[in-house]
Parts: C-alpha cells; sequence; structure tokens
C-alpha cells in the first residue's frame, strides 16, 4: 500500500474554462494521480501546479518518487510497456491518448532517484489563438 505524505495544489484559480469530455477526463487525472503515488511507495510529494497561457492551460504533476531513467523515458507512453506486473501498463498510454483527443499535449521530465514531473497543456475554451503579424 501507498502511502502519501503530502499532496500541494498550487496556482489552481483562475486558469479559465477547457472544453473536456467528462468521464474520459476523470480516467486522465485517475491514471496521472494513481502512477505518481505508484511511484513513493515510502511516501513523498506530489504537486499539481495549473497555469494559464495565452491560449492553453497548462498542469504540471510532480512526484517525488525514483524517476525514470534516460532509457525509459521514450517508452513511458507506449502501450504494453510498464515496470508492474500486474498491470496492464496501458495507463499513461490512455492518458496520452485522452490529452491527444482534447488536442493537447503532454510531456514527462525526471531524474532518477528525484522524482517526475508530466505536463498536460489543453487549448482553452472559445480563445482564439493571436494571429500572426
Amino acid at each position: 500500500m501507498s502511502i502519501l505524505s503530502t499532496l500541494a495544489l498550487e496556482g489552481l484559480d483562475g486558469l479559465g474554462e477547457v472544453a473536456l469530455h467528462h468521464t474520459t477526463f476523470r480516467h486522465l487525472w485517475l491514471n496521472l494521480v494513481s502512477h505518481a503515488i505508484d511511484t513513493m511507495p515510502q511516501g513523498g510529494r506530489l504537486t499539481i501546479r495549473g497555469a494559464r497561457l495565452v491560449t492553453h492551460v497548462q498542469f504540471e504533476i510532480s512526484d517525488t518518487g525514483g524517476g525514470i531513467s534516460d532509457a525509459q523515458l521514450p517508452l513511458l507512453f507506449l502501450p504494453f510497456h510498464g515496470t508492474k506486473s500486474e498491470s496492464t501498463s496501458l495507463g499513461l498510454y490512455v492518458v496520452q491518448e485522452i490529452v491527444s483527443a482534447h488536442e493537447g499535449a503532454i510531456t514527462v521530465s525526471s531524474s532518477p532517484g528525484q522524482g517526475t514531473t508530466l505536463i498536460v497543456s489543453l487549448p482553452l475554451a472559445d480563445v482564439q489563438p493571436p494571429s500572426p503579424e
């Protein structure tokens, strides 16, 4: 059983509205949060941080778990690639598909022994991108 020592929520007020499918978006958050918690079996810090950009909302989900090696990073979002034998290893693949279906992007950075940050960027609803001049 995982122990979560700290959950920090930062910058989540006034982000604006994002058009989303509520059921699939719930799966996105469940997968991201449960994946982060699983990387910290002895406890740690899970931080969810939000930021409003010009045309997008950005969410960072950071953990203080074991991190991901450089060799494993390119494989992170592939289906059936995982480290847990009891898992289908579809969680982060599903997350990427949900983000893509919402016309967003997801990136990951990690340092072995220090943790991982996933950044989800989703377009704001009813915001037109600035026109090039």
